[in-house]
């Protein structure tokens, strides 16, 4: 397995690429990439997680963070269990 993957990555890749990449690798990198600089969710994501929990009576540690003001929020941290998931807002 290990000369496979040496032999892979010695390979050239073709025109238009950079890199070849193994399979699982570029899941692997953005899984490394969220945990430092979180998850991005959409504003529209948060407010219909807010509706669903009001609409539950779910009671949750990062519902306080839904009554900001959502425009001026960058990056936050949630906690949901034993799970500690920093996100950020996009403006997409």
């Amino acid at each position: 397995m290990d000369r496979q993957i040496y032999m892979t990555r010695q390979a050239k890749p073709r025109k238009g690429f950079d890199r070849i990449v193994l399979p699982g690798e570029i899941e692997w990198e953005l899984t490394q990439k969220r945990r430092v600089d979180g998850i991005p969710l959409h504003k529209s994501q948060l407010q219909t997680l807010k509706e669903l929990t009001d609409e539950f009576g779910v009671r949750v540690s990062w519902q306080l963070f839904l009554t900001d003001n959502l425009a001026s929020a960058k990056t936050r941290t949630f906690t949901l269990g034993t799970w500690s998931i920093p996100f950020f807002l996009t403006t997409v």
